[in-house]
């Protein structure tokens, strides 16, 4: 039997199943993969952070206090 043989009767026989045994069962599989991930989600938000960081200096607290005035102003009015 293939793979996808396999597959197309895994998926036949699942497909019967209440809703809530399947979505029990696909939780089930994305817990096995966690195994093979090991270092994906920490190279991820370090390429995340380094997106956010930018070149620039990050802002000041007085920057970020007249940011937040100035939004303030424009949507608020007076």
């Amino acid at each position: 039997m293939s793979i996808d043989s396999d597959y197309q009767s895994v998926l036949r026989i699942v497909s019967s199943w209440p809703p809530e045994q399947r979505e029990t069962l696909a939780h089930d599989v994305l817990e096995t993969l966690k195994h093979h991930a090991t270092g994906l989600p920490k190279q991820t938000l370090q390429r995340a952070l380094g997106l956010a960081r930018g070149n620039a200096p990050p802002p000041s607290d007085d920057d970020v206090k007249r940011w937040i005035h100035e939004h303030r102003l424009e949507k608020y009015g007076q």
